[in-house]
């Protein structure tokens, strides 16, 4: 996300350029994901009957709320300053689109997902899909390991076909008339995503069950990605490759989870960026405006589209993801989840 929000691209090769420039694509990444460590941790008690819904969703709220509602806070500022600069929504639609934003329903409503912290329309999407995970889950873990691969498939083919739809709906004739069949469903629309996450739920119940996957399918997989995303080098028209990098990443995962080797994903440092990643992912892109705001001014536009200010604000952003990781997130989840002073919960996730 830091790459496609915020890296300059003109000195870049044109294939890593159009890699760049889709990773808007990477959101799909963590609907996946999000199905297949749910399923891993939570599954086998969803199927038995003794997951508490009731402590499941509570621990849920524990895991993105407070980080979530900090970055709002911390993208006020930035709000006011659109709304007074630019046109923008007023009076009862304002007061809506603040009241679905803290509340985590802004993606149900087409134009309002991304006024205020824009990466918020996935957590309104990803809370629906906690809702929805302890009636899923039983019924998905249910099914024997032919039928899961089937209907794994069938949710990409169900993705592919909803990005049909909605890459018709950006223009031209086809375009009017998905508009009209779609009404206010978006690529942002939960509904709409919902088939990646459960794409990630049956890559997790086929690892319960056994079924491990070669190295070089994970190795396959991520090849396959890439080529995915040099490919939709722009935006119109890509929505419909959801279903490609949903598959690519539910057989990358299934790969990288059946391997005994460490890796570098597994270094210390990588552990300690990854468990950040999720403060990184909210406050990274309102960083990004106050960081080019102060460079601007004090450095020049020049310098501040360079590689060196690109260089500097990653580190700040990793910095801040890091602060808010240690300082708010962990504190806060043992509070909300009610664990032992000083110990974290398990599972953390």
């Amino acid at each position: 996300m830091l790459v496609y929000h915020a890296m300059p691209r003109t000195a870049l090769p044109k294939p890593a350029a159009a890699v760049a420039a889709t990773g808007y694509l990477g959101v799909g990444v963590f609907f996946v994901l999000s199905g297949f460590i749910l399923t891993y941790v939570y599954g086998l008690a969803a199927e038995d009957g003794t997951l508490v819904r009731r402590d499941f969703w509570r621990a849920r709220l524990a895991r993105i709320y407070p980080a979530y509602a900090a970055a709002l806070v911390f993208t006020i500022q930035l709000l006011v300053r659109n709304l007074l600069v630019a046109p923008g929504p007023s009076g009862a639609t304002l007061l809506g689109i603040a009241a679905t934003t803290i509340s985590l329903t802004q993606a149900w409503i087409p134009g309002w997902g991304v006024w205020w912290n824009t990466p918020g329309w996935s957590l309104s999407a990803e809370v629906f899909f906690y809702l929805v995970f302890p009636l899923l889950a039983p019924w998905v873990l249910r099914r024997g390991l032919r039928a899961s691969i089937v209907l794994g498939l069938s949710c990409a083919g169900v993705t592919a076909a909803l990005g049909l739809l909605l890459d018709g709906a950006a223009g031209g004739d086809a375009g009017r008339l998905s508009v009209a069949m779609l009404g206010w469903i978006t690529a942002w629309t939960p509904m709409v995503r919902l088939p990646e996450f459960v794409l990630g739920m049956f890559a997790g119940h086929l690892y319960l069950r056994g079924v491990r996957l070669p190295q070089i399918a994970g190795t396959l997989a991520a090849a396959a990605l890439v080529g995915v995303a040099m490919s939709t080098s722009t935006k119109s028209g890509s929505v419909a490759r959801l279903a490609a990098v949903g598959l690519c990443i539910a057989v990358f995962i299934g790969a990288r989870a059946s391997s005994t080797a460490r890796g570098v994903l597994g270094a210390p440092w990588m552990v300690r960026l990854g468990n950040a990643s999720y403060a990184l992912y909210l406050f990274h892109g309102t960083t990004h405006s106050y960081f080019l705001a102060v460079a601007n001014r004090t450095l020049g536009r020049e310098w501040a589209q360079g590689y060196t200010a690109f260089f500097v604000y990653t580190l700040i952003a990793a910095g801040i993801a890091l602060l808010v990781h240690d300082r708010l997130e962990l504190p806060a989840r043992r509070f909300l989840r009610g664990g032992p002073r000083g110990a974290v919960p398990r599972p953390f996730w």
